[in-house]
């Protein structure tokens, strides 16, 4: 074939591949960015249930460049961030997440949680504050808070954030076994043994919690209560009613707003 005569198969593929290279820009300024950042966040997401995490990062990263406004790219990345030790930018990926201009309980809780592994308190209160200002009956925001103030000797704020968590999910047994053991040592007894004896009820590790119960009468004074109990867990078949509640238990954990 002569030099620069073309046949027609391959005309025809060097026009489709001119259109198509003049049809990208077009395409491209027609895409809804978040559309796009989206798609590249789930190929992320697949990356990282596989295990590869820096190359979950690296989609993560590109689809907080495509779409800078949008919160869930940057908190994606700042949490991947995180399972590769980066923390500082981690850091920095969930305060830009905080300043989208939309109050997201997930960044103002991976924010609480990041200042509380960096032992600055203040700002862990006040983010754990804005998470639950956003989604103020979340549980698991409820009990990080509480075991922060526990940790900072601030007994009582955490068990007022306790029965916060109670009233959202009064079966939830982490939240009564932390209202037994704070109401316990703030000598709000009857909060206490009510805690004490719904774990021995419907606690996973029954006879633990029989334990737990028997101790508990015995220290406030009450062998004949805490005998019984005791009773009940030298049995086999752990069955029997417990005895009944102790009358002389008067003081009741503070009531929530």
């Amino acid at each position: 074939m002569p030099v620069g005569r073309l046949t027609a198969p391959i005309r025809a593929s060097l026009l489709l591949v001119l259109c198509l290279v003049a049809a990208w820009p077009l395409r491209a300024e027609e895409t809804d960015p978040v559309s796009v950042a989206r798609e590249t966040v789930e190929q992320g997401d697949r990356f990282f249930a596989r295990g590869l995490v820096l190359a979950a990062c690296t989609q993560y990263g590109l689809a907080a460049a495509t779409a800078p406004e949008w919160w869930y790219p940057a908190y994606k990345k700042a949490l991947c961030d995180l399972a590769r030790g980066q923390v500082r930018n981690a850091y920095y990926l969930l305060r830009r997440a905080a300043l989208s201009g939309k109050e997201v309980f997930f960044v103002h809780l991976a924010l609480a949680r990041w200042y509380a592994g960096q032992h600055r308190t203040e700002e862990a209160l006040a983010e754990y504050e804005s998470a639950l200002a956003v989604n103020k009956g979340s549980v698991e925001a409820l009990l990080e808070l509480a075991d922060l103030l526990n940790g900072l000797d601030r007994f009582g704020d955490a068990l007022l954030q306790l029965k916060r968590a109670e009233r959202y999910a009064p079966q939830n047994l982490a939240v009564q076994h932390r209202i037994a053991r704070g109401a316990e040592r703030l000598c709000y007894l009857r909060a206490a043994e009510r805690a004490y004896r719904y774990l021995a009820r419907t606690g996973v590790n029954r006879r633990r919690n029989l334990a737990e119960l028997a101790r508990f009468y015995l220290r406030q004074q009450d062998p004949q209560r805490g005998e019984e109990v005791l009773r009940i867990l030298s049995r086999k078949q752990a069955s029997q009613e417990l005895p009944p509640e102790k009358d002389v238990f008067a003081d009741e954990a503070p009531a929530t707003e």
